[in-house]
This record gives structure tokens, C-alpha cells and sequence, in this order.
């Protein structure tokens, strides 16, 4: 739900107030919320380029996937930690996200 609200929220207050949400679990609950976007994310890119929902023609078709932002934006909202959070855990959770930050979805360069 996190991931849709973030990508598709159809204003941008609501994708800011997901990434404020994800942002504040994870300070409450690191581990568990840097798990959730993490599974979220990877099953997200492993399907590849969404659709565009209104494609009407093979132009809109052939427009390439940008909401990388949206995405990145989300990741770095899940490691928003409380700064009483143990160093190894923080790296810990951090490195788990290193390979899909990187990925072609998430990174554009």
C-alpha cells in the first residue's frame, strides 16, 4: 500500500504524507518497516517498467518509465532511523538496500 500511495497518489500531499508515514515507522519500528518497502520495492522492479495506465497510442507506449524520484524518494523515507538506533542495525538495514537503490527503476543514472 505504501509503494501505490507513494508512486500513484494522485496528489502530491499524499505522496509526501506516505513518505512522512514510512518515515515515522521508521523510527518506531526500523527493522520492520525497512523490510516491508525493501519486499515492496524488489517485487516492484522485478516486473519491470509499469504500463502506462493511459497509453492510447504506441507513443505513449514507447515513454519511458520516470517516477524514479518517487521511488528513491520512498527507500530514503525508510531509513529516516531514530539516531538511538544501534550503528550495525542502521548499516545493517542499509546495506540490504544498496543493490535495488541501484537499480534502473530507482537510479537513473
Amino acid at each position: 500500500m505504501f509503494l501505490h500511495l507513494a508512486l500513484d497518489g494522485s496528489t502530491p500531499e499524499i505522496r509526501q504524507a506516505t513518505q512522512t508515514a514510512v518515515a515515522e515507522s521508521t523510527a518506531r519500528l526500523p527493522q520492520l518497516t525497512n523490510c516491508v518497502i525493501r519486499d515492496s520495492v524488489n517485487t516492484f522492479i522485478s516486473r519491470g517498467p509499469p504500463a502506462s495506465k493511459a497509453a492510447s497510442s504506441a507513443e505513449d507506449l514507447a515513454k519511458p518509465w520516470n517516477d524514479h524520484a518517487r521511488l528513491s524518494a520512498l527507500l530514503l523515507s525508510s531509513v529516516s532511523f531514530d539516531v538511538d538506533l544501534d550503528l550495525t542495525i542502521r548499516e545493517d538495514l542499509i546495506v540490504e538496500l544498496i543493490v535495488i537503490g541501484h537499480h534502473d527503476l530507482v537510479c537513473m543514472f
